[in-house]
């Protein structure tokens, strides 16, 4: 299409899919009324996610997230570039608000903001790249978002995926700009990198935009692409000091891919639904093969988000283990807006049947998470036998308990930590210096040890020289 004397990409046709030109003006009270139709979905996404917000316990990677919070700010920047610089963004939003520590309710709060942020991110997701005129699309998209119970699990956690899994869905939006009116390059280029920050695997999903802006805008050479390349490289820096620094091996605990595992993984973010694991896939199924026959550059990009990371982490997957739900998170925002499209395109009863059944088999599951520990009461028998000495492998296993008894003085301190305070060696330990510590103990007395493959077995020893 030529407008103006520049070229602009093709981004939807009349006929079935129509675009803004296409189409008649709006009437205002439309307007209004998809905005309360969005906001009664964000609403109850909110009340999802903040129903039972503080009911559940932390688990070793939430006290690690209290922990790291509450850090000075040397001990701070020491732990990001030498071990947690992934969602090191969401770690500095803690930083900003000492109060979130004093609750588990409020360390999650942030989790949950930036939960009902991503409704309203899908939303405007869906209307930048199908453009098509159909509001329903656009809201139906955000209800999948705002009822998925696996969203929900991870908007009540105090770590950064629902943060991380924003930002993507953002830099993907701030893309639909940059490829149709060649503006916004800057932000898509700042939303990515924050989102590459918040979860390392984002780059999957940030790859096929970059990819498809330099390909559709690659004529216009060095002039459009000076400040993308001048902020990218500066923002790349940090990870090359992290790169430089570590040691490797944070993945090294992720288990072998199998059939059975890998089924598990997709049942868990289609909302822990097998029926709602089939809908998705077939309506998504649906939705990219109609997004690929458009043939425009958005419906492509959407395409490529949807299907590429999923096939580079099985393709990669057999050199070294990659798989972990709450890594593919970030697939679940495609997934419903393809599937979503996909049931647009069926006659109207299925399309309509597929889409509500979709809902309210996510709805009824709910969020259906296995615990993860009950350090609040693992921490209350400790404190009630203060006679006891304490220890805890891997280090970090005893950051919940320090999150539960920092205010308890008589609770005991453990055996393997340099003091009650959190410090950078509960962060890396070695096995060696860990027995020698426990063996020179002159404490004799038994020992509990929360042992790290079963979260809430407590075993006994008794210490001998």
């Amino acid at each position: 299409m030529v407008q103006n004397g520049t070229t602009r990409p093709v981004l939807a046709h009349c006929g079935r899919l129509e675009t803004a030109a296409c189409s008649p003006r709006k009437n205002p009270l439309l307007g209004w009324t998809d905005a309360l139709f969005l906001g009664c979905v964000i609403i109850f996404g909110l009340l999802l996610r903040l129903r039972h917000l503080g009911a559940q316990s932390l688990w070793m990677d939430e006290g690690a997230t209290a922990a790291i919070a509450s850090l000075d700010w040397s001990s701070f920047w020491k732990l990001i570039f030498s071990r947690e610089m992934n969602m090191s963004p969401y770690y500095c939003i803690l930083r900003m608000f000492p109060s979130l520590l004093h609750s588990e309710a409020l360390l999650r709060l942030p989790s949950v903001i930036f939960g009902g942020l991503l409704i309203a991110a899908v939303w405007l997701l869906a209307k930048e790249f199908l453009e098509d005129g159909r509001d329903f699309l656009y809201l139906g998209s955000a209800l999948l978002i705002a009822v998925n119970g696996f969203l929900i699990a991870y908007s009540q956690e105090a770590r950064g995926y629902a943060m991380a899994v924003c930002l993507v869905v953002l830099s993907t939006c701030a893309s639909a700009v940059v490829l149709k009116r060649q503006r916004l390059s800057v932000m898509w280029c700042l939303l990515a990198l924050a989102a590459f920050y918040s979860h390392l695997y984002a780059v999957l999903w940030i790859i096929p935009q970059a990819w498809t802006i330099w390909r559709v805008h690659r004529e216009l050479g060095w002039k459009f692409f000076r400040k993308i390349v001048a902020i990218g490289s500066i923002g790349l820096i940090p990870l090359l000091v992290f790169a430089l620094r570590t040691r490797g091996g944070q993945l090294d605990w992720v288990p072998k891919l199998t059939r059975h595992y890998l089924l598990e993984i997709f049942v868990q973010i289609a909302g822990y639904s097998p029926i709602a694991l089939a809908l998705l896939c077939t309506g998504s199924a649906l939705g990219c093969l109609t997004l690929w026959r458009r043939g425009d550059v958005l419906a492509r990009l959407l395409v490529l988000e949807t299907v590429v990371p999923i096939f580079v982490l099985l393709a990669c997957s057999p050199i070294h283990p990659l798989f972990v739900p709450r890594f593919l998170i970030f697939a679940i925002p495609f997934l419903s807006i393809t599937a979503i499209v996909g049931f647009a395109n069926l006659p109207i009863p299925w399309g309509f049947l597929a889409f509500v059944s979709l809902s309210v088999a996510m709805l009824v599951v709910g969020d259906r998470s296995a615990a993860k520990g009950d350090w609040r009461s693992i921490t209350q028998y400790l404190c009630s036998q203060p006679q006891q000495a304490v220890a805890f492998w891997p280090p970090m296993q005893r950051l919940p308990y320090w999150y539960y008894s920092r205010a308890n003085s008589a609770c005991p301190k453990p055996l393997s930590s340099d003091g009650r305070e959190p410090t950078l060696s509960d962060f890396a330990g070695d096995k060696r210096e860990f027995a020698t510590r426990l063996c020179s103990s002159q404490q004799q007395s038994s020992v509990a040890m929360k042992m790290a493959v079963r979260p809430l077995h407590i075993a006994s020893v008794t210490l001998r020289h």
